[in-house]
């Protein structure tokens, strides 16, 4: 009877210590899930800007390439006229 008590004491001991611990560990999940959220939501954050920064990067070349194309086909309209002045003032000299 004496060792059934002693046992009785023991197991409800373990119950009163295991309920602060179960408590405890369902706290740091939920401080583990707003930590997992956080960084989720950095990422997603971070993820946004570089895709941001790379678009402007894209449209900022892309104008830049049309620029220079633009350049390029007044470059070749200039030569173009140049050759046909040259032609035509060759023609009065005969």
């Amino acid at each position: 009877m004496i060792a059934y008590l002693s046992i009785e004491e023991v197991r409800v001991t373990l119950e009163l210590i295991r309920q602060p611990l179960v408590w405890g560990v369902q706290e740091l999940s939920l401080v583990s899930n707003s930590l997992e959220e956080g960084f989720v939501d950095l990422i997603l954050d971070v993820i946004a800007m570089v895709l941001g920064f790379f678009l402007l990067v894209v449209f900022e070349e892309s104008l830049d390439f049309l620029f220079k194309f633009v350049l390029l086909l007044i470059q070749v309209l200039h030569h173009s006229i140049i050759l046909l002045l040259l032609f035509v003032v060759d023609g009065f000299k005969v």
